[in-house]
């Protein structure tokens, strides 16, 4: 009787041993779970969310630009007088292959506050932008294609972008070699930390083909759809000016404390400006819309503009989610049913021209 009676008070020892083990369990996998909710929690990220708007001004910029150095019609000081003339603030000498340190820093019989930008097109093969470093094409430095051209930024201190992508979705004609997404796709992978950015309008809209699927706004969205959250690509809107015919319809318009070389390559690289695309060159005027600020909480983006008439929510890859006339300067949406998405964008029009913003991700 004793011993049956020592077995019963055994088991039941276990037997409570065993219901807390369990509870503690339970309250430990709460725990994870709940941390699992918070570490997983989605939250926007704007570009444009560490911007002071109390403190920086709006500075207009052609990054895509050449003289007779290369195959322009003008000299280096008319190219700068043109474009200060036309109260822009910031320019990039891109001559093919050509050296450009002493004059796009320093320039003769020029009256201009203009901040030049050191740059080169790379022209072997696809045409790349490089900024912030010298290239010679000669028999000693000759870079082909994107992988060498990716190699020599890194080696030197350069920040790339892809120019005027041609007509990559399944299009081949006799001038340019055929490139498909994969190798734009791979690019942006492997230089990361060198290629930020894709030239998305070039010369009003000339590459656009007949509609958005074969346009650079397609490659832009999909290039973003495949490598968000983990690297963004920026886009940009030039002239690729040449002769005076091809100015001012392309620029964008950077938000910047200070009119100098540090401010300009911070808002470079981590996309503190909007690009535009004007129909006509209206003799520099701004005719685009004009945004002022980007506002962005826990639930709302707020955009301040002047001269739309439609603004565009576009997510992903061209879905259009938001199409609306605007009666105001201000527009105000709710981005918490958009987090099933990675990415929307903005895009702000009138009969003029278009004006977008970088994209708005997920993460």
């Amino acid at each position: 009787m004793k011993k049956l009676i020592l077995v019963v008070l055994i088991f039941m020892v276990l037997t409570l041993g065993c219901i807390n083990q369990q509870k503690n369990n339970l309250i430990s996998d709460k725990n994870i779970n709940s941390n699992q909710n918070i570490n997983s929690q989605i939250y926007l990220v704007s570009p444009y969310q560490n911007i002071d708007w109390n403190k920086v001004s709006n500075y207009r910029a052609n990054l895509h630009t050449h003289s007779n150095q290369s195959d322009g019609v003008l000299d280096v000081n008319e190219v700068i007088k043109l474009y200060a003339d036309a109260n822009y603030s910031i320019l990039s000498i891109t001559d093919h292959d050509t050296v450009n340190s002493k004059l796009a820093t320093k320039t003769e019989n020029v009256d201009s506050n203009m901040l030049l930008i050191l740059g080169n097109e790379i022209s072997s093969a696809h045409h790349f932008n490089l900024y912030f470093c010298d290239y010679l094409n000669d028999d000693q430095n000759f870079l082909v294609g994107g992988n060498q051209t990716a190699i020599f930024a890194r080696e030197n201190n350069c920040l790339m972008v892809i120019n005027h992508p041609y007509f990559y979705n399944n299009y081949v004609d006799n001038i340019h070699d055929y490139y498909d997404y994969n190798w734009y796709l791979n690019l942006y992978k492997k230089y990361a930390d060198v290629l930020f950015s894709l030239e998305v309008f070039n010369q009003g809209d000339r590459y656009a083909l007949d509609n958005y699927l074969n346009s650079p706004r397609h490659l832009w969205d999909k290039l973003n759809y495949d490598l968000l959250p983990d690297k963004i690509v920026f886009g940009l809107s030039n002239d690729d000016f040449h002769s005076p015919i091809d100015g001012f319809r392309n620029y964008q318009t950077f938000f910047l404390e200070k009119l100098d070389l540090n401010s300009f390559k911070y808002a470079l690289t981590n996309g503190n400006y909007y690009f535009s695309y004007q129909f006509d060159a209206n003799g520099g005027k701004i005719t685009a819309p004009i945004i002022n600020q980007i506002k962005t909480n826990e639930k709302f983006v707020e955009i301040n503009f002047e001269n739309a008439l439609t603004i565009e929510i576009i997510t992903d890859v061209g879905e259009m989610m938001v199409v609306e006339k605007l009666n105001s300067n201000n527009f105000k949406f709710d981005y918490s049913n958009l987090k099933n998405k990675k990415f929307f964008r903005i895009v702000l029009k009138n009969n003029f021209g278009e004006s977008y913003t970088q994209p708005f991700y997920f993460k």
